[in-house]
């Protein structure tokens, strides 16, 4: 029996970064080492969700279509005023090419995964720690080979 052939989509994320107070006036530095990226997912019908957990994984209803290439995104966060308690919050912009984001999923310093959209996460900061940063998303339309959809998210780190 022959194979039937694959098609596969692409979504690409794009991170507007916050520093509060200002990067010129902070002792908070914030460096992208990776981007959150699904990797290839195999194209299908609307209505599938995809979990990209911070530990680099793909879960989710639709999991199975998941191919290969996830990475959670991570950024290096040195602080030299540590220890102080920072807020880590993500909120989503907008997405075009027929999908949505959920939740973003946050862990600092090898710590769990969490929920940080909207309100976010308070957690102490170190001298220097690592954040990973994974996306729950769900497709709100059929996608055929070669399609490709985008979302742009905020990462906003706070002193409190």
């Amino acid at each position: 029996m022959p194979l039937k052939p694959r098609c596969w989509f692409v979504v690409s994320i794009s991170l507007t970064l916050f520093v509060f107070p200002s990067m010129a006036i902070s002792s908070l530095t914030l460096t992208q080492t990776a981007a959150p990226s699904f990797g290839l997912i195999v194209s299908g019908a609307s209505g599938r969700q995809f979990i990209l957990n911070t530990d680099d994984t793909i879960s989710g209803t639709h999991s199975i279509d998941y191919v290969s290439g996830a990475t959670a995104g991570r950024f290096i966060i040195e602080d030299t005023s540590s220890p102080a308690s920072v807020n880590i919050s993500v909120d989503v912009l907008g997405t075009t090419g027929g999908l949505s984001i959920g939740e973003a999923l946050c862990s600092y310093g090898g710590g769990i995964q969490q929920t940080c959209s909207g309100s976010g996460i308070t957690v102490t900061s170190s001298a220097s720690a690592t954040l990973r940063l994974g996306l729950e998303l769900t497709t709100s339309t059929a996608h055929r080979g070669g399609d490709s959809a985008t979302a742009s998210l905020e990462l906003t780190i706070s002193y409190l």
